[in-house]
């Protein structure tokens, strides 16, 4: 459960977008079940749901988490609240 509300309604959105691509298109849980490790379909997936919500003020993939470290986040984005920094997994 996520006490941010905010947070909560992209999380069910971005949820719910993503089992639509995977009935349109099917690709996700074959690529899953395959084991294919790059993220990178899953990441373009999610950013193009992302950008399309009105609660979004801006958003990048891959976002450096510092100026000086090499770390970055799959994803980036802000709303008028808050900015947050989504980490895309698989299993």
């Amino acid at each position: 459960m996520v006490d941010d509300p905010i947070l909560s309604s992209i999380m069910e959105q971005l949820s719910s977008g993503l089992v639509n691509v995977e009935r349109r298109r099917g690709y996700l849980s074959f690529l899953i079940q395959k084991r294919f490790a790059n993220k990178k379909l899953l990441q373009l997936e999610a950013m193009n749901i992302i950008s399309s919500m009105p609660q979004m003020l801006d958003y990048l993939p891959e976002k450096m988490y510092d100026v000086d470290g090499k770390e970055k986040c799959d994803f980036w984005f802000e709303t008028m609240n808050a900015d947050y920094w989504l980490e895309n997994k698989t299993r």
